[in-house]
């Protein structure tokens, strides 16, 4: 038997998303279809790891694996596989949960499987927003740790260097990222934005060139990208993400970053280069800084290898205050509020104005479920619907339905 004090399965193609090294003493599990080439290159030891349900103790016996100091299995709304049997298999077992805002029913789909399974922590890296929805079902420790699977981006060579007026976007611009793909093209067409993408060191190489990077999110969500602009001292230009995923708390709009709701405003914002560029020198190290002094993988090493005690380390935890004064025993079930919050979570990564209208005696704790989309506009009135410029939604309780009725109509992106 071979001992490592750190397994890390891995849960999709470790390019553009390159698995955290956390230890010296790691062995990394990769997806069987990803293996072969990663392996070539990897900076740990590897196994490949099927995509499918399967019991960890058969996995671990078959690679000759002993029982580890921390397991970390990462996973995501596209559950690519399903690891069984985690408790006791090692000293201390996390789930490390990704994104968890788009696709069907991402968060029921995760519930189902995090209930099943018996674990120590739950690190948060994308949507802390989402802990309250995972509650009821685990014992679970809940950690929040959002670069744990940034790249390594630093390069103190290029720090100080000049750099160019240009604003630059890299990330995928496609299908699954509608929002990105209604804002970006216009931008690129004008030559306001330069769209960068091929290997790392190129686009380490740009991001220490040019003044700015423009960040716009998948569904409101904290991604590794932030945290790769951040070690470049690039000032991160990105829309608005709620209170409740960070916001205040990682990004500080005219601290460590600028912010945009609309269109309009990036327009606007990015135009400006003069003041982007002194905003680089305040705001682009400040992100830096903060990173470096705090955010880090080194950071995150070194927290989690520093015990409270027996039972928690030292990794960063996060508390949502949303529901502090509310007694959840006399509304409507978690799974009812769900149902609510996951049919707007979509409507939210696919258009990009929503006004909405909640008729219901739940009116309260649906309005507060639904803080984290800030995009969506909630109206006390029917009529203050905008009709015009925004998808418009109504949620109502019919008297003789059990459950509520949602509907969707004018969608006008």
């Amino acid at each position: 038997m071979r001992y490592y004090d750190t397994v890390l399965l891995w849960h999709c193609s470790p390019e553009p998303y390159t698995p955290p090294v956390l230890s010296k003493n790691q062995v990394t599990g990769i997806l069987e279809n990803f293996y072969e080439p990663y392996a070539k290159s990897s900076a740990t030891d590897t196994f490949p790891v099927p995509r499918a349900e399967f019991d960890i103790n058969k996995l671990f016996e078959a690679r000759f694996i002993s029982k580890p100091k921390h397991l970390f299995i990462c996973i995501d709304s596209t559950i690519p596989y399903l690891p069984r049997n985690l408790k006791n298999i090692a000293e201390k077992v996390f789930i490390c949960l990704g994104d968890s805002h788009h696709l069907k029913n991402p968060i029921s789909r995760l519930r189902i499987y995090i209930k099943s399974e018996d674990v120590d922590g739950i690190i948060f890296t994308n949507n802390i927003r989402h802990a309250h929805w995972f509650r009821d079902i685990t014992h679970a420790t809940f950690y929040f740790e959002p670069a744990l699977t940034a790249k390594i981006f630093s390069n103190e060579k290029l720090l100080d260097g000049y750099r160019s007026q240009d604003i630059v976007l890299y990330g995928q611009i496609g299908n699954f990222h509608p929002r990105r793909s209604r804002l970006a093209p216009q931008l690129i067409r004008d030559n306001i934005i330069k769209y960068i993408n091929g290997v790392d060191s190129l686009i380490i190489q740009e991001l220490h060139a040019n003044i700015a990077c423009l960040n716009i999110t998948l569904n409101s969500d904290l991604n590794n990208r932030i945290f790769e602009i951040a070690q470049t001292g690039a000032l991160l230009i990105i829309d608005q993400i709620a209170d409740t995923n960070g916001s205040g708390t990682i990004l500080k709009p005219g601290v460590n970053c600028l912010t945009f709701a609309n269109y309009n405003e990036l327009e606007k914002l990015l135009k400006d280069k003069n003041r982007l560029s002194s905003m680089q020198k305040i705001l682009g190290m400040n992100l830096y800084n903060e990173y470096h002094s705090y955010w880090s993988l080194s950071n995150i090493i070194r927290r989690l290898n520093t015990p409270l005690n027996d039972k928690f380390t030292s990794l960063n935890t996060y508390r949502d205050t949303r529901y502090t004064n509310i007694d959840l025993s006399f509304t409507l079930s978690v799974q009812k509020r769900l149902i609510i919050y996951e049919h707007l979570l979509e409507l939210h990564r696919i258009f990009e104005n929503i006004s909405l209208f909640i008729d219901s005696p739940y009116k309260n704790i649906i309005d507060l479920d639904l803080n984290d989309l800030p995009r969506i506009k909630i109206v006390s009135k029917i009529e203050e619907l905008d009709n015009i410029n925004s998808t418009c939604v109504h949620i109502k309780k019919e008297s003789t339905w059990s459950d509520h009725v949602i509907i969707v109509t004018n969608r006008i992106m």
